[in-house]
């Protein structure tokens, strides 16, 4: 029986991001899942200073039971990644080890710096596969502005009502009053896990939720608050073939106010999750296609969460309404986070779907590597 030569792993977890600690979660539970008789996973945790930490194959969290305060392990050797002839490979400064190459990356960062393009520009430089979107992709879907326009340019879907804001621009709150109306949603535009955003129900509110988004962003999204919605999540993966699978959409019903980050990772009674969502199977299916449409028309590739706002026909009235939210690229991957749960309720258990991951971004990268470049 041929022997399997098995394909090295670099996770990459942490980084100088609001979401650093819920990366390393995440991290952990691909880490558990992860195929072994197929791969063989090296561990770097980028620290809050910035430094890349090699854990290679061994326990790298602390208080990893504990949301508030799991943390990477203190004694590690610093690392850095380098190209060289023989492929991408993590160097050490001290120069007690050696070089140790790697296969293909799976950059499961949420926020700036694993999202936005930056990781994966390194990764492009490096000449290594990695899973997830491209740089472009990731740009595009990182910027909450950005997604908006080009998704209701390209697809006519529709987006809440919105203005964008820099730290020094005049903000009217009469005008934004009269034009979105109360209450208002008030976002950074690049971050993740609804860091940063505020519901604010009166003018009044308003400053103190600027100043709460901009301590995040250079950039701020004040947004219509959609009435009578239901959130609803898409989950899209890429196939090594090139086709694309969208899981049956899950649901989202917070239960104190609106899904922050509290809800998402900290409080176990924060928000229900139903999934599947119960809609009727048409429903579904529109759905299905449009989350597949915004993956297209963003150039997303490897994996997304696509999430929607969706009214349901009022009375007297028989069109169903469905808006476009966000895109998230690197979807949380903890126990309890939805994209895996929409995946295993299609049909795709967790340790298939990160071997999908990671096959499709081999052979994507492939596929470029036959490109001319010269």
């Amino acid at each position: 029986m041929p022997r399997i030569t098995k394909k090295t792993v670099l996770l990459l977890c942490g980084g100088r991001s609001t979401e650093h600690k819920v990366s390393l979660i995440s991290c952990l539970s691909v880490f558990k899942a992860i195929d072994r008789t197929r791969f063989r996973p090296l561990v770097v945790g980028i620290d809050e200073t910035g430094t890349w930490r090699f854990y290679g194959d061994k326990e790298f969290l602390e208080n990893a039971d504990d949301p508030k305060n799991v943390a990477l392990l203190p004694k590690s050797a610093a690392c850095f990644p380098m190209r060289t002839p023989e492929g991408p490979v993590l160097a050490f400064p001290d120069g007690k080890r050696k070089p140790v190459v790697f296969d293909v990356a799976f950059p499961v960062m949420h926020g700036s710096n694993g999202e936005d393009g930056t990781i994966q520009g390194l990764f492009e430089m490096l000449g290594a596969p990695y899973v997830g979107c491209d740089v472009n992709a990731s740009s595009n879907c990182m910027d909450k502005e950005r997604t908006k326009i080009l998704a209701s340019d390209l697809l006519d879907i529709p987006v809440a009502a919105f203005y964008a804001f820099g730290p020094d621009e005049n903000i009217d709150s009469e005008i934004l009053r009269k034009d979105l109306g109360l209450p208002l949603f008030i976002k950074p535009a690049h971050a993740g896990s609804s860091v940063g955003i505020s519901c604010v129900k009166t003018i009044a509110e308003l400053d103190d939720a600027l100043e709460e988004a901009f301590r995040y962003d250079e950039k701020v999204l004040v947004e219509e608050a959609v009435q009578n919605a239901r959130e609803i999540e898409c989950a899209v993966l890429e196939m090594p073939d090139g086709n694309i699978f969208v899981a049956d959409p899950g649901e989202v019903i917070p239960t104190k106010g609106f899904y922050d980050y509290n809800a998402k990772y900290l409080d176990e009674d924060g928000a229900r999750l139903k999934v599947p969502a119960e809609l009727p199977a048409s429903t579904k299916e529109m759905i299905r296609e449009a989350a597949s449409m915004v993956f297209d028309a963003l150039g997303c590739g490897g994996m997304a969460r696509v999430d929607f706002f969706y009214q349901s026909p009022q009375k007297g009235a028989k069109k169903e309404n469905l808006i476009l939210n966000e895109v998230n690229t690197i979807p949380g991957f903890t126990s309890i986070s939805l994209y895996p749960k929409m995946m295993e309720n299609s049909g795709i258990k967790y340790p298939e779907l990160i071997t999908t991951l990671l096959e499709t971004a081999m052979v994507r990268f492939q596929r470029k590597q036959n490109l001319k470049s010269k």
